[in-house]
């Protein structure tokens, strides 16, 4: 009896459990159908949500679109509007006229004072009389014509430029001194290399400000003076005809001075001072005496142009004591460790040791110097006729004094004279 209660309770409990696993099964057929039915309603949401996200993206891409376009037309119209605006600025600046007093200045730096510009743009010979239009080509000279044009040229950059726009600027200048003296190309030459100064108003530092000058010249005189003032700053290239073809060479690295109107006359003089026999002639006291002062007044312009074209010094007639002292407290302030060493001519009268030597050999020949390259040394009518031994003195005296002044020019030109 005992065993079949035993067996009776064992039979209830695996039914127990049977039982319970059929509520678990039923259960969890329940959830699976509850996770079909949400994953059927989340595939649909994803539709849906689709389905609105395209629509909203085309409507979104639509009107973008259209946005674009009229933005497009527009620009357009902006376009059109700039381009007729600049036409005006180009108009207006065409009839834009430089500043008569910048115009008057530069007359001035180049050495023609004695023309102005009037209130009308009318040229004026000594403030007074006009050259009408039909005369221009009568009365001036094309040298005259030249500087005149280069004059408006410079003062018309100072109108439309400034540091600003200078590193977006290209200049190109054609042989500016055709037909210019010898003294109106150095003039010319110093202004040419300050371009970047004077459009800026100030010393330039950075290349990035600067903009570029292209310079094309036949001139040795006027090449070799832009390259003396520039230096480092300036690249030289020459064009060669070879057969049929042109090239364009390279020519920074050319030792020495070129065959121009200035080395053959120093050639002449330093041949001359260097003459053991001398045969006294006044004729020829008076023509070396000539030679040797046209040969100075070149020097000192060629080498201190920038002191004579300053406002003080513009109509200066002569090299008087003060300028000569200027030039020289210059020339010690600005090269402290120069060494007065460099005398070609060796002698007591001839020899510049020192500052007060230089400045006695300078004072002594003072008067034999002028800005315009006329007048004589001495008057052919002088009762004292000029010994051309003492002539010869001056000769070595203003060689040793351009040795001390601008040593490796001068040596530059002494080698390429022995050595013709």
């Amino acid at each position: 009896m005992e065993e079949v209660d035993k067996l009776n309770n064992q039979f209830i409990a695996i039914k127990k459990i049977i039982d319970l696993t059929k509520d678990i099964l039923k259960s969890k057929k329940e959830q699976e159908k509850k996770l079909k039915d949400k994953k059927s309603e989340l595939r649909l949401f994803k539709i849906k949500k689709a389905k609105k996200d395209s629509f909203i993206y085309q409507k979104t891409k639509n009107e973008s679109l259209k946005s674009i376009e009229e933005l497009k037309q527009e620009y357009k119209k902006i376009e059109e509007e700039i381009k007729k605006i600049n036409i005006k600025i180009t108009e207006l600046q065409s009839k834009r006229r430089p500043d008569i007093e910048q115009i008057n200045n530069y007359l001035k730096a180049l050495n023609m004072s004695k023309y102005s510009v009037n209130q009308d743009y009318k040229i004026t010979i000594s403030e007074s009389s006009i050259i009408e239009n039909e005369n221009l080509r009568i009365i001036l000279s094309e040298g005259e014509k030249t500087t005149i044009s280069f004059a408006y040229f410079m003062a018309r950059l100072k109108l439309f430029y400034n540091k600003k726009s200078l590193k977006d600027l290209v200049l190109v200048i054609d042989d500016p001194i055709s037909s210019l003296d010898e003294h109106r190309v150095y003039n010319t030459s110093y202004l040419v290399s300050k371009i970047n100064q004077e459009i800026a108003g100030e010393i330039l530092e950075k290349t990035d400000d600067k903009a570029q000058v292209f310079v094309f010249t036949h001139s040795h005189l006027f090449m070799t003076n832009i390259i003396r003032i520039l230096g480092k700053y300036t690249s030289y290239f020459q064009l060669e005809r070879i057969n049929d073809s042109i090239n364009i060479i390279s020519k920074n690295k050319v030792a020495g001075y070129f065959d121009t109107f200035y080395l053959l006359l120093f050639k002449e003089v330093f041949e001359f001072a260097e003459k053991p026999r001398i045969i006294e002639n006044f004729n020829e006291a008076i023509n070396f005496g000539n030679k040797i002062r046209i040969l100075l007044e070149s020097f000192m312009k060629t080498n201190f142009i920038s002191k004579f074209i300053e406002q003080e010094y513009r109509n200066q007639s002569s090299f008087d004591t003060k300028k000569l002292k200027d030039i020289t407290e210059n020339i010690l302030k600005f090269n402290i460790n120069h060494q007065f060493s460099n005398s070609y001519f060796k002698g007591v009268e001839f020899e510049i040791n020192n500052e007060n030597d230089l400045k006695l050999r300078l004072i002594n020949i003072e008067k034999g110097l002028h800005m315009d390259s006329h007048g004589s040394i001495a008057d052919y009518y002088n009762q004292y006729k000029l010994s051309l031994k003492e002539v010869q003195k001056l000769a070595k005296i203003v060689i040793n004094i351009m040795a001390s002044l601008n040593p490796n020019q001068t040596y530059f030109y002494i080698e390429a004279v022995k050595n013709k």
